[in-house]
């Protein structure tokens, strides 16, 4: 009798790289359709709310700000909305938070420079893409000191029709009318097809690097929307 010859195949292995991606599609599609069937929470933006990105130049450092913001808040269907600046500070502790949705207008962004801000329209193509976009699809909670609580957020940020996953950290600040939600994000232009502006024939070059910064005082009230919230 031959013995018959056995052969062990292993069995294949799923890539650690695939399986991960498979992981953040899942969780990205599961955070878009929960955000879609949250509702929107009854809060808005308060006086004082305001972004501004801050930059370098061969020549001067610059800023460019605005306090007109589009803003919406989702809320988990289970809680109710917040009724006052307590109750919104508890609810978002709690991580009641479904979804954020941030609009920028461009036209709104002042630096103080009339040319900077012109050159600095004609670069993020404003005419075409007339806004910047924020959409949150998952927060994360970290530990509270006092009436600080460190939260970060992982979202798309669209520019000049260039879209990209970032990882944003923040702080929520418990105030006496609301709670302000603040922090900062450092980012390239040419990440979203930027070309950084040159003026005086090329003397005045603006560097890649800018840093986003925001601060925004959340208050319970009027449900938030595309329309604009500004403190002038």
């Amino acid at each position: 009798m031959r013995r018959r010859d056995l052969t062990v195949r292993a069995t294949p292995r799923p890539w650690p790289g695939l399986a991960l991606a498979v992981l953040i599609l899942a969780s990205a599609t599961l955070g878009r359709a929960e955000s879609a069937t949250a509702p929107r929470a009854v809060v808005s933006l308060g006086a004082g709310s305001e972004l501004w990105l801050e930059g370098t130049s061969t020549v001067h450092d610059y800023e460019s700000r605005t306090s007109t913001l589009g803003f919406t808040l989702m809320r988990d269907p289970s809680q109710a909305d917040p009724a006052d600046a307590a109750a919104l500070d508890a609810w978002l502790r709690a991580g009641g938070l479904r979804g954020l949705d941030l609009v920028v207008p461009l036209k709104t962004m002042r630096s103080g420079k009339a040319g900077l801000d012109k050159n600095m329209l004609k670069a993020l193509r404003a005419g075409e893409f007339p806004e910047i976009r924020f959409l949150l699809s998952a927060s994360q909670l970290g530990v509270a000191r006092g009436d600080t609580l460190p939260v970060s957020a992982d979202g798309s940020l669209k520019v000049a029709g260039h879209q990209r996953a970032i990882a944003v950290k923040g702080q929520l600040v418990r105030g006496d009318k609301g709670v302000w939600l603040e922090g900062s994000h450092a980012m390239l232009m040419s990440d979203y097809g930027v070309k950084p502006p040159t003026m005086m024939l090329g003397t005045l070059r603006v560097r890649d690097p800018i840093v986003v910064h925001y601060r925004l005082l959340l208050v319970p009230g009027e449900a938030g929307g595309t329309k604009a919230v500004s403190n002038h």
